[in-house]
């Protein structure tokens, strides 16, 4: 800043001893105090000066848009900053940089409604973001997982062709889509008419690989696929059990019963009676086909093959619905009140008031 000091003494010299005021001087549009001076839009203080728009503390200088400590300067925000501190900018690819847990090299964690590894996949959380499982698939993209918690949703699903998964944070026991006969319980097309095909599953133009599953007692009165209706694609089963649909279990595929595992058998739950299904006990009964039937590279808490259905299976025996402390037995058959409440398990892992030593 020197120099616009000592223009600004020599302008002032030379107004003292009566210098010309029609040169192009000091105070002119070409001298020290004008447009192209030291204090104008060309000079120190101007626009194209130190402290102007394109100088050292102007739009263009150091303390500017474009200079050190401006938007694209050393200091600014299109460099390397990582404001969370998690070693990940912006620029590198941090989609979060208001929250250190969140980067590029972070773990995914499920269901946290969050996208932890910032791979563009998100949690849709079901009902706390979204009322309704149907909103959450139409509001999804592709990878979405959809975050379900406990709860009966009266609904029929549509899938309209993403690729996205759906998940009962709680589990499966209570983690309930009733169709309510209106249709497909799930439906892989768009403006499926499920009254009139795919009691079950209607697919259309999708893969899926269902592996102990139980698909059973769905209904589609008018052109069949009671349990599985195939339009188009390629699906496959593994271990599954496909009995009791109406008008047929199959329609548009072969019956793979007999083959890869797959079976077609009474599942024989302990009480599929009343008319909720949120009340229902899926435990298969002791003496069920079903009952280590499962895939093999699949094992059951207490290390056998797994049982299909909701209760087989390596976290069959971590399930806590109530979170009261205790997980619901997942042993085929009905409570053993002799030997269960020792062993912490829940007679009723639907009521958080209901566990070992208090009603078990």
């Amino acid at each position: 800043m020197r120099p616009v000091q000592l223009l600004a003494v020599f302008a002032a010299l030379a107004i003292l001893g009566g210098c010309p005021t029609e040169e192009p001087a000091d105070d002119d549009a070409t001298g020290d105090d004008d447009a192209t001076g030291d204090d104008d839009s060309t000079g120190d203080d101007d626009a194209t000066g130190d402290d102007d728009s394109t100088g050292d503390d102007d739009a263009t200088g150091d303390d500017d848009a474009t200079g050190d400590d401006d938007s694209t300067g050393d200091d600014d925000t299109t460099e390397a900053t990582d404001a969370d501190g998690d070693g990940w900018s912006l620029a590198a690819g941090d989609c979060d940089d208001n929250d250190p847990a969140v980067h590029p090299d972070a773990v995914e964690v499920i269901c946290n409604g969050l996208d932890d590894d910032c791979d563009g996949a998100t949690d849709r959380l079901v009902p706390a973001a979204f009322p309704t499982i149907q909103g959450a698939i139409d509001f999804a993209l592709d990878g979405d997982l959809i975050c379900v918690d406990a709860g009966t949703y009266p609904e029929n699903l549509d899938f309209v062709g993403k690729d996205v998964r759906v998940l009962g944070t709680d589990g499966p026991e209570v983690t309930v889509i009733d169709g309510g006969y209106a249709g497909s319980v799930v439906s892989f097309i768009s403006g499926n008419v499920a009254d009139q095909y795919g009691g079950g599953i209607n697919l259309f133009n999708s893969d899926p690989a269902l592996t102990n599953v139980i698909i059973t007692q769905n209904v589609a009165p008018n052109w069949g696929g009671g349990g599985i209706y195939l339009y188009s694609g390629t699906p496959t089963l593994s271990h599954c059990d496909t009995w009791g649909n109406l008008p047929d279990n199959f329609y548009g595929l072969s019956d793979p019963t007999g083959s890869d595992g797959n079976v077609s058998v009474l599942p024989a739950f302990l009480d599929i009676a009343g008319p909720d299904p949120l009340g229902w006990d899926l435990h298969l009964g002791p003496a069920s086909a079903l009952v280590d039937a499962g895939w093999g590279a699949l094992q059951d808490p207490d290390g056998s093959s797994s049982d299909p259905g909701v209760h087989g299976g390596p976290g069959a025996g971590t399930a806590d619905l109530d979170r009261d402390g205790y997980p619901g037995w997942w042993q085929p058959g009905p409570y053993d009140a002799a030997a269960y409440p020792g062993q912490g398990w829940d007679c009723d892992d639907l009521d958080a008031a209901m566990y070992p030593g208090a009603g078990c």
